[in-house]
């Protein structure tokens, strides 16, 4: 199992199994800050704790309320825009892919949808091969080259059909 950082929960970015797709850079334009309207205070859905775990965004950093540790934009971290579409993006180690996610506005609260591939899962049953074929590098991890387009049209078409990762916005009082 690796961990990595996948926009809002946990980022954000969340523990995951090998259903994440790997590609061989981050989507679009990297920008200097998170855009305002993603930022706030939002609850963590898959908190089981006894006190209640937020997930704060800020300009440039994301942080969980249980935890002292910010989690800033980076070379490593990269929110990027794409006509009109937003990435939250990070690398996993020494091979630096990036996994992406997908990052959406609903109302006042987030929507989070990542990009995924499951590898044991038959090819023709992963609908991010509609769009996108992997390459298997030296160490046998199937990666995409990033298209911003492919990805742009998979992101409008077929990720809204997904369940997206949802984190409500908390009023502040």
């Amino acid at each position: 199992m690796k961990i990595y950082l996948v926009f809002a929960v946990s980022v954000l970015f969340f523990l995951t199994s090998c259903n994440d797709a790997k590609f061989n850079r981050y989507p679009g334009t990297k920008l200097d800050s998170i855009p305002i309207d993603f930022r706030g205070i939002y609850k963590d859905p898959d908190s089981k704790q006894k006190q209640e775990n937020n997930i704060i965004v800020e300009t440039n950093y994301w942080m969980e309320s249980s935890k002292p540790v910010k989690y800033y934009l980076s070379d490593s971290m990269v929110f990027s825009e794409y006509k009109g579409l937003y990435f939250m993006s990070s690398t996993d180690g020494p091979n630096e892919y990036w996994h992406v996610i997908n990052v959406r506005k609903s109302g006042k609260d987030l929507v989070l949808y990542p990009i995924l591939f499951d590898e044991k899962k038959p090819y023709e049953k992963n609908l991010i091969t509609k769009y996108f074929t992997p390459q298997v590098d030296a160490d046998s991890n199937m990666v995409f080259t990033m298209d911003e387009e492919k990805l742009w049209e998979y992101s409008n078409k077929e990720l809204l059909k997904e369940d997206p990762m949802k984190l409500k916005r908390k009023t502040v009082k």
